[in-house]
C-alpha cells in the first residue's frame, strides 16, 4: 500500500534519481483533472485539480523541463530534462490539461479504453482525433479495462490487441504504447505484450522508466497534485 503526503511537484523532479541519463526518464501519471465531484475514495485519490495541474506546468517551463511522447523516446528524441505526462481512461475533464498543454507546446500521451469512447463522461471519437492531430500520443487502456491478469489468453490478448487495431482505425496511427488496466500484469501479460506491436507498455510501479525495460515502465503518482518521494530516497 503506497501512502503519499502532500508536497510540492518540484520534489519529485529535482530528486528523482537519472533524469538526462540515456534511456531514462521520469513519466508522470494522472487520471482525473477536477477540482469537485469527488464521491470515492479512488476518485480523490486519483484527482489533480485544475489549479495545481497548470502549476505543474507553469514549474516543468520554468525549470527547463521538456515534454515528450513515448514516441519520440522511440525515435531517440529524449532532450536533456525530458519528461512524460500520461492520462489515463480517457476522462473528459483531461480536456482541460490538452487545451493548457497545447497553448505551451506541450505533448503527452492519453491512454484511451476503447469501450469508453462517446461515452458519458470520457473522450469523443472526434476529441480522441483532435488529440492525435494535435500532437499528443493515442495509447491503448485496453477494450474494457479488465485485470489482464484474471482473463484467458485469448480475452487477453483481443484486449491487448483489438484495442490498438479501434485506436488506428480512429487515429490513422498505429499505437505503439500500452497501459496496463489497474497496473496487473504478470508472466502470461509479458508474453502477449512480446507477441503484439507495441513498443511500450506502462506499470503503475513507482520510479524511473527504463526504456530499455520497455513492457515495464514506471511511473511517478500525481496523488492530488502533489506526491511524496522521501521514503523512496532515504
Amino acid at each position: 500500500m503506497k501512502t503519499f503526503i502532500g508536497v510540492c511537484l518540484c520534489l519529485v523532479l529535482l530528486f528523482l534519481p537519472g533524469i538526462g541519463q540515456a534511456n531514462k526518464v521520469p513519466v508522470l501519471m494522472y487520471h482525473h483533472i477536477r477540482d469537485s465531484g469527488w464521491t470515492a475514495s479512488i476518485g480523490k485519490d486519483l484527482s489533480c485539480s485544475p489549479n495545481i495541474f497548470v502549476k505543474h506546468l507553469d514549474f516543468l517551463e520554468k525549470n527547463g523541463y521538456k515534454t515528450v511522447t513515448f514516441r519520440d523516446a522511440y525515435l531517440g528524441n529524449l532532450p536533456k530534462k525530458a519528461v512524460i505526462l500520461t492520462f489515463d481512461d480517457g476522462d473528459a475533464d483531461q480536456w482541460f490539461a490538452f487545451t493548457e498543454m497545447k497553448k505551451r507546446g506541450m505533448v503527452g500521451c492519453f491512454f484511451i479504453v476503447t469501450n469508453f469512447i462517446d461515452g458519458g463522461g470520457f473522450f469523443s471519437s472526434s476529441q480522441i482525433r483532435q488529440l492525435s492531430n494535435n500532437g499528443m500520443e493515442i495509447g491503448s487502456h485496453s477494450i474494457s479495462h479488465p485485470n489482464l491478469t484474471k482473463l484467458s489468453r485469448k480475452r487477453m490478448s483481443e484486449e491487448i490487441n483489438g484495442s490498438q487495431l479501434i485506436l488506428g482505425q480512429l487515429t490513422g496511427k498505429r499505437a505503439i504504447t500500452f497501459a496496463y488496466p489497474y497496473g496487473s500484469y504478470n508472466r502470461q501479460v509479458l508474453e502477449e505484450m512480446d507477441k503484439s506491436d507495441y513498443l511500450y507498455a506502462r506499470t503503475t510501479n513507482e520510479g524511473i522508466s527504463n526504456l530499455e525495460d520497455n513492457f515495464c515502465l514506471k511511473i511517478t503518482y500525481i496523488h492530488r497534485g502533489m506526491v511524496d518521494l522521501g521514503r523512496y530516497l532515504k
